[in-house]
């Protein structure tokens, strides 16, 4: 949990820069952004507790984070505005770029596990990256924070020649990115890879851009279990 905490910090400069602080409500929105990482973080973890079936995946915290997350939604829907991408129905106008990033993305991820060295086969594995990583990141990530967020930022930020366009969609990059790179031992040493980071920010801030173009999670879903699937397959038949 304080691995999370040290991610939230982090990120929390970078919230307050681009939220619209015209808003009435933009400081209630903001607390309840950051508590409800909290909370879907703490799930994630406590779940793993429930492995009773002595499984190598975490399939009960995840399955506990979706529902939390889809409660969490619908609870405090209205607060998405416009902004509402818990959804399976794309904007199908804006659906060419985003097919295009997602085999842009399905092509690296196949190379990425040529690149591996071989792993043993693990129908778990597949059957688990075929199916969780992306409902429950994708419905965290980009329905829920990346949604609210939204609703509460800026539409661009300019500095100097330099304009950002829906700047949420980098600040859910980064924190997707802390989350796959920050790690706390057991002596509270914290470690950063880097690598993961950059490989993760980038795909975090595709699969938003994705998000934020469809109107929809649907497609982030599909390159995102697609994507790890892909990875974790090719190394093991290669």
């Amino acid at each position: 949990m304080l691995q999370n905490l040290y991610e939230i910090a982090i990120v929390f400069p970078f919230i307050w820069i681009i939220v619209d602080k015209s808003q009435k409500n933009w400081k209630k929105s903001v607390c309840i952004l950051v508590i409800y990482y909290l909370l879907y973080s703490l799930i994630l973890i406590e779940g793993n507790r429930f492995n009773l079936f002595n499984l190598a995946w975490n399939w009960i915290g995840k399955i506990l984070a979706i529902l939390f997350s889809l409660l969490f939604y619908f609870r405090y829907k209205r607060l998405f505005l416009n902004n509402q991408y818990v959804n399976l129905s794309p904007d199908k106008k804006n659906l060419k770029s985003s097919i295009i990033i997602l085999t842009f993305l399905a092509i690296l991820s196949s190379l990425g596990g040529l690149s591996l060295n071989k792993q043993e086969w693990s129908t778990e594995t597949v059957l688990f990256q075929l199916t969780m990583p992306g409902f429950d990141e994708e419905i965290a990530y980009r329905g829920v924070l990346l949604g609210l967020l939204t609703s509460i930022s800026l539409p661009k930020l300019t500095f100097k020649i330099i304009t950002i366009n829906n700047p949420s969609i980098y600040v859910i990059g980064l924190l997707f990115g802390l989350i796959h790179a920050i790690h706390l031992d057991t002596s509270y040493l914290i470690t950063f890879d880097f690598g993961p980071f950059l490989q993760t920010f980038i795909m975090g801030t595709l699969y938003s851009y994705m998000a934020v173009k469809t109107q929809s999670i649907l497609l982030p879903i599909i390159s995102h279990n697609l994507s790890n699937t892909l990875l974790s397959l090719i190394s093991m038949l290669k």
